[in-house]
């Protein structure tokens, strides 16, 4: 089952009432977004070579806040694959040739065509309290802001992800230096426009569900799943209480957590079958590999949303309940991400999506107290 342009399912009726028109591709937003690819491409082939060979061992391009904020304004995001827009279109158009003069490419790996789309919706919010809205989180969030929001008579809204690198949820509480990075990164992008009002919307846990709760159960450092999902619930609770507190203080801002994006489809590893020797090795070859099967992964998740929104509902902290849009995109077999909705088992590739997400925190946030 795949998801079309078209927004067929009606979003849930809020106070506010929201008129969407049909998604499509953004031909200038695509456009503009590879060709300032290619820009940065330059500039962080110029800082390779300019920069001494030892101090790039730990220079990350994104992690610098002014290199990184010019970066999101001109691409919408600091996410590697944004970046790699101007490459990716470039090896599309290679197979394309290719293509029409060997049947032997459909085995390449060209033939696994990574999307490099932006697109558009018209859209009229009868009242909305926000000018800019930023993601913020794993690599979900670059996908999820790929769509800019033409508002009638209004200038454009252009959602914004703030990619914090591959972090858990569980990794992200106690790493201060990239918690600081934010901070700075969101108070500079806000300086342009210090009037308007923003909503900061944190996205993780997808990570801490395909690699984190298998890894711990195939090492027998834990012992259950529910208390993988304990360990989890206190991350987010210790980030509710001090770093999202603290974000919400300075700057004319809300700041909410995402429920979290379908499973992972992709197999990965038996836990029953894995020896803690095979679960460490795994790790050490590839610090993101999957463990559990799509529906053990697809639980888990469910059991740590309900859990989250209920926390967030209890302690009357921001919560942006997505389940009902990232179902359209589940298999209904397995409860992961359904394949025709994906190019690598684990990103949406639905554009529709990606609207009714952006609308949905927009809707939630515009009741926020």
């Amino acid at each position: 089952m795949s998801i079309k342009f078209n927004l067929s399912t009606p979003l849930p009726v809020e106070k506010r009432a929201i008129a969407v028109k049909d998604v499509s591709l953004d031909r200038f937003g695509t456009f503009k977004t590879i060709f300032f690819s290619l820009i940065f491409y330059f500039i962080d082939f110029a800082y390779r070579l300019l920069l001494r060979s030892d101090y790039l061992d730990g220079f990350r391009f994104q992690d610098h806040v002014a290199l990184s904020t010019f970066k999101i304004r001109h691409l919408g995001s600091n996410h590697i694959r944004r970046s790699d827009f101007f490459l990716t279109a470039s090896k599309s158009l290679v197979f394309n040739i290719l293509r029409k003069n060997t049947s032997e490419i459909q085995s390449s790996t060209l033939s696994k065509k990574e999307p490099f789309f932006i697109f558009k919706s018209n859209y009229y919010p009868v009242s909305t309290n926000f000018h800019r809205v930023i993601f913020s989180g794993d690599s979900h969030v670059e996908f999820l802001t790929r769509v800019n929001l033409s508002t009638y008579g209004q200038k454009k809204l252009s959602p914004l992800a703030l990619w914090l690198g591959p972090k858990t949820l569980t990794g992200f509480v106690s790493d201060i230096k990239k918690q600081q990075w934010l901070l700075k990164t969101i108070n500079r992008i806000e300086s342009t426009n210090p009037s308007h009002k923003s909503l900061i919307i944190l996205c993780l846990g997808s990570i801490d569900i395909r690699t984190t709760i298998g890894f711990l159960l195939a090492t027998k450092s834990i012992d259950s799943a529910e208390d993988c999902i304990d360990l989890i619930i206190r991350s987010y609770i210790s980030i509710n209480e001090h770093f999202l507190f603290e974000l919400e203080k300075f700057g004319n801002r809300k700041v909410a957590f995402l429920s979290i994006p379908p499973a992972s489809s992709s197999e990965g590893i038996d836990l029953k079958k894995c020896s803690v020797e095979q679960a460490i090795k795994y790790q050490k070859e590839e610090p993101f590999t999957i463990f559990g099967t799509p529906h053990e992964r697809s639980m888990w998740t469910n059991v740590l949303n309900h859990r989250l929104k209920s926390i967030a509902i209890e302690r009357g902290w921001n919560f942006i309940d997505n389940n009902q849009t990232f179902k359209l995109v589940e298999n209904p077999n397995s409860g992961a991400i359904d394949k025709a909705n994906t190019f690598d088992g684990t990103h949406i590739t639905a554009p529709s999506i990606y609207l009714k997400t952006v609308l949905t925190a927009i809707g939630a946030a515009d009741n926020f107290e």
